[in-house]
This record gives structure tokens, sequence and C-alpha cells, in this order.
């Protein structure tokens, strides 16, 4: 089974390069543009380990 990781980065660009930094076989890298709906996913996906951009995720 492969180890899951749940990425909240409104910057697609960011998510690229984390996408390239973490590839490898036994890793599945779920990604998510909107704080709100990450965590929604969170409760889908149940990844091993969350990353959360908190720069202005909360404003808006």
């Amino acid at each position: 089974m492969a180890d899951k990781i749940l990425y909240v980065e409104d910057e697609i660009a960011i998510i690229d390069l984390i996408r390239r930094v973490v590839s490898h076989p036994e890793v599945t890298l779920v990604s998510m543009t909107h704080t709100p709906q990450g965590l929604a996913k969170k409760r889908e996906v149940k990844p091993g380990l969350v990353i959360l951009d908190i720069s202005g995720c909360f404003s808006g």
C-alpha cells in the first residue's frame, strides 16, 4: 500500500515542485488548492501526512 500525502497549496507551481520532490512509486501525493476542500479531502483520503500552506489560506 502506498503512503499518502495531502498537500494544500494555492500556488500550482509550488504543487508541481513538491510533486517532483516527493516523486516515488510508494508515495501518492494528493493536492488541493483550497483549504476547506483540502480538509474535507483529508477525511476521504486518510493521508499519513498533511502539508498545509497557512499563509492566507483562511482569508476571504
